[in-house]
């Protein structure tokens, strides 16, 4: 495990374990005597085929802020398209206090013909995030016409979905990773 040391009175481990899955765990603990508002995401960055032609599935019917637009809030009503650029916070329902969400998605990818499926807890939000063309060329280390070969689907607590860290506290936000062929 690897130890980092945050903002005064936290500490975070990240754990990662590879087998037929990946399994990453970002574990954090209040060590102060504060309260400590936390948001987090475990940023994956997925290569795929061609990113106008994957699908998500699990966000369909979320509320979503659009980034883009100023952090517009609106429903995904259709299946997930990318057609010019993505930066959107997805937001699932409150569940009760002394459970840990958990959530299923999956980003099906036909040109490579596969799906990677992402299961998440401690997860209140997914990030879904590509610069599209016009923000490819404002990135200086991503090719221009690059932005067409990943998505990034981050498992999150993100935009109102944060986590409170009572003194004493601590949170874990885990996903685990399949790809199925």
């Amino acid at each position: 495990p690897r130890l980092a040391k945050l903002a005064p009175g936290l500490q975070a481990t990240l754990r990662i374990a590879l087998s037929k899955t990946l399994s990453q765990t970002l574990h954090t603990r209040n060590l102060g005597s504060q309260a400590f508002q936390l948001t987090q995401a475990l940023h994956s960055y997925f290569a795929v085929g061609n990113a106008t032609q994957v699908g998500i599935e699990g966000i369909t019917s979320l509320p979503y802020q659009d980034k883009l637009r100023g952090m517009a809030t609106d429903v995904q009503r259709t299946a997930f398209a990318l057609d010019v650029a993505c930066d959107r916070i997805y937001h699932h329902p409150s569940p009760d206090e002394s459970a840990q969400p958990g959530h299923r998605y999956a980003l099906v990818d036909p040109a490579w013909q596969r799906r990677i499926v992402i299961n998440t807890r401690g997860s209140q939000s997914v990030v879904v995030w590509n610069p599209g063309s016009e923000g490819a060329r404002r990135i200086a280390d991503l090719p221009d016409d690059g932005w067409q070969d990943f998505v990034c689907i981050e498992a999150a607590n993100a935009g109102p979905d944060v986590i409170a860290l009572a003194p004493g506290a601590e949170h874990s936000l885990e996903q685990t990773l399949s790809v199925i062929v």
